[in-house]
């Protein structure tokens, strides 16, 4: 039967509050965003309407509600993870399908929450080195001739032994295709161009594989402590927000804060002292991951990555909070 269907990324919100807004102008097609609770008294009064004209005879298509990245509306209190549940179980017609990176996210519900799930739990399991390989070859048939076929299999060999990240999977190749294509660029200057393969190769792939796992910088990332990679994961999710490249260190305290309470629900959060907070960006400055400089006067410290978000996002990704704030999102070009 025909039905609505809406999605929602949650990670892509501000706050979790905003996926009543977001569902709500969705849903009326209101070019007006309404605050969130506003925004959730009306969602009420369209699921009502909906079940009233169910009950009376009439029709209307169900909606079908897809939500991405579904723990990242985690709350202290859960509320909105609650409606979210209760409106399917109130109201005729509605569906609430979630995808959740936190495999163990029912049983971290209260017990007010859960009684309000009616789910059946579908885990996704990791890509064996056959399905990266048919999704790897997928991306890159547009591109023919540009990679071996046994440098796709190495990389998916590679990746299968870690990660299974097809992500990365993809980044190496982006990665190869550059070193071979600067590799051509620098055979055609000299002019022997006759002398160098075209075709990404296994070796290109070897060496972009280690270019991602083997750096200095990489080490360090994956070596960074719980406040390291906190502090790391608040900048780089308030520069996804913004159009600038900077950001000051009292916003990132802010954001250490604020996704602290939405990763531990049930811990108090200590934060680091001013004192404590600038002997660790100097670590990290020391380290080659941020910049660090203050404005004459105002004691206002300006922090900035010096190595891209996503590979602080891949390799921090075993910090919960880097999972729900500082995803990786990389796509081939």
């Amino acid at each position: 039967p025909a039905f609505s269907f809406l999605h929602v990324n949650a990670m892509k919100l501000g706050n979790p509050y905003d996926v009543y807004s977001e569902l709500e102008a969705s849903i009326t097609g209101s070019a007006h965003r309404f605050p969130a609770v506003q925004a959730k008294n009306k969602l009420e009064v369209f699921f009502a309407a909906q079940t009233g004209k169910l009950k009376a005879g009439a029709t209307p298509k169900p909606l079908v509600i897809f939500v991405d990245e579904l723990d990242c509306l985690m709350t202290p209190n859960q509320t909105v993870l609650h409606d979210l549940f209760d409106w399917p179980v109130r109201h005729r017609g509605l569906a609430i399908i979630g995808v959740s990176n936190t495999i163990d996210l029912p049983e971290l519900l209260t017990t007010r929450a859960q009684s309000r799930l009616q789910h059946n739990r579908i885990p996704f399991r990791a890509y064996d080195r056959e399905k990266i390989e048919k999704i790897v070859f997928s991306r890159v048939n547009e591109c023919d001739g540009v990679f071996d076929s046994d440098a796709i299999r190495m990389n998916a060999r590679k990746v299968a032994s870690k990660s299974s990240d097809i992500r990365q999977a993809l980044q190496i190749c982006c990665r190869a295709a550059e070193r071979r294509q600067r590799i051509i660029t620098d055979l055609i200057d000299s002019g022997k161009s006759s002398e160098g393969k075209l075709s990404v190769a296994i070796e290109d792939i070897n060496r972009a594989y280690a270019e991602l796992t083997e750096s200095p910088i990489v080490k360090v990332l994956q070596r960074a402590s719980p406040i390291e990679a906190l502090i790391l994961i608040s900048i780089g999710s308030l520069l996804r927000k913004t159009t600038y490249e900077v950001v000051t260190l009292d916003s990132v305290v802010s954001q250490m804060k604020f996704i602290h309470n939405h990763t531990h629900n049930n811990t108090r959060y200590i934060p680091p002292n001013f004192s404590e907070c600038l002997d660790i960006c100097e670590r990290l400055r020391i380290f080659g991951l941020v910049d660090m400089k203050v404005l004459p006067g105002d004691r206002v410290y300006i922090l900035q990555l010096r190595v891209p978000d996503g590979e602080i996002a891949r390799y921090l990704a075993h910090h919960d909070p880097a999972k729900r704030f500082l995803p990786v999102e990389f796509t081939l070009p």
